[in-house]
């Protein structure tokens, strides 16, 4: 099995029925993966999956507590996951939240967010705390989420925002994230806050080596207000000197440097730095889906950002071996083959709306006779002791 023909396959699925258009400017070559891929450029609104797809996640996830909540789920199911993996399992992982953690909860039974039987136990490993077997974040945020939407929409509805990302109150938004949701550092805050309100981004791991020299400038530059840190990885180069590791900071003044640094791409670029940084990592996923099966020097993708360059993997197989992951192999290998031809990355970028509509059906408000008599009796006796009678 190869990512290849699986992602094919589901765009074929997805898209079954209806008029394929690959609009002109895309920055993917349509022969196929290019394997070079170049940061900070800007796309027109008619390619960017950003400008397509992420004001449709913000509404989805303004929408009320329960789509929040499924925006924040699906932040902390992509911690150290391959993106296929996240976009084809996140729907069954979703249906056990609703249908049975949730549930559990409610009858008051312990360890209801424990899901050491069910099929998706070791990809969601991240979503456990300790030694437990259980996603306690997520049950903490259940228990909040109502707290957590109202607060946060009422940062969002002051609407205070500036050209810069340090100076508004989205910063007062990622904060709040970052300090009230458990489990969620600056960097997966930061993609909260983009799914949210379309501002910000994650600096992750391939970010923080494709700008690795910028940030160890920002650092020496000033490491008390810079939003990273350097840490020993216990190794060493070549000449023997260690190696020192990018971290990112948490605290307050981090938070505040990790923004700035934002703020600092988003000049140079000249363009949101939030629809550059969805842009590019949509465009590096395409590169990695359909380059799984190359091999030897093809086999790398290089980042160019800079005038530097560096080199990434793309996925490997062998993820596919696992048993959860045993329903993906059933793939039409001819049709794979004809649509490699043409996809756009910007797909990417569409699966990320697709996830979480997925959890649409969970958001609707169900009608609840208890809420109605509730309010009857306030009624009454507002009515009584009034004398209107």
């Amino acid at each position: 099995m190869n990512f290849k023909q699986w992602f094919f396959n589901e765009l074929e699925i997805a898209t079954l029925g209806k008029e394929k258009i690959y609009p002109s400017g895309s920055l993917i070559d349509p022969s196929g993966s290019s394997g070079v891929i170049t940061l900070g450029q800007k796309r027109n609104s008619e390619v960017s999956g950003f400008c397509l797809h992420n004001p449709e996640i913000n509404a989805f996830a303004q929408k009320n507590s329960t789509s929040m909540f499924i925006v924040f789920a699906f932040v902390f199911y992509t911690v150290r996951k391959d993106w296929p993996t996240v976009y084809k399992t996140f729907p069954d992982f979703l249906k056990w939240v609703f249908e049975e953690a949730i549930y559990k909860t409610k009858k008051g039974k312990p360890n209801a967010w424990d899901y050491k039987d069910e099929p998706f136990r070791s990809l969601s490993n991240t979503l456990s705390h300790g030694d437990k077997n259980k996603a306690t974040y997520l049950e903490e945020l259940w228990a909040k989420k109502d707290t957590i939407y109202t607060e946060i929409k009422s940062l969002i509805d002051k609407d205070e925002s500036t050209s810069f990302l340090s100076d508004s109150s989205d910063f007062k938004i990622f904060n709040y994230i970052v300090k009230n949701i458990k489990g969620l550092g600056a960097v997966k805050g930061a993609f909260a806050t983009q799914l949210i309100i379309g501002k910000y981004g994650c600096v992750d791991s391939v970010n923080m080596r494709a700008y690795d020299k910028m940030i160890r400038d920002d650092i020496k530059k000033d490491p008390k207000k810079s939003g990273f840190s350097l840490a020993n990885s216990g190794k060493k180069d070549a000449l023997g000197n260690p190696i020192k590791n990018i971290e990112v900071k948490s605290s307050d003044v981090g938070l505040k440097g990790y923004v700035r640094f934002l703020d600092t791409l988003q000049e140079l670029y000249g363009d949101s730095i939030s629809k550059i940084l969805w842009d590019d990592w949509c465009e590096i996923v395409h590169n990695k889906i359909t380059m799984s099966n190359d091999k030897g020097e093809n086999k790398k993708i290089t980042l160019k950002v800079n005038n530097q360059e560096i080199k990434i993997i793309p996925y490997k197989d062998k993820i596919f071996q696992k048993p959860e992951l045993a329903y993906m192999n059933n793939i039409n290998k001819d049709a794979a083959e004809e649509l490699e031809k043409h996809i756009p990355g910007e797909e990417v970028s569409h699966q990320h709306l697709k996830s979480l509509k997925d959890g649409w059906p969970y958001t609707l408000e169900k009608f609840d006779i208890t809420k109605v008599l509730k309010k009857i009796k306030i009624l009454k006796e507002y009515i009584l002791s009034q004398n209107i009678l």
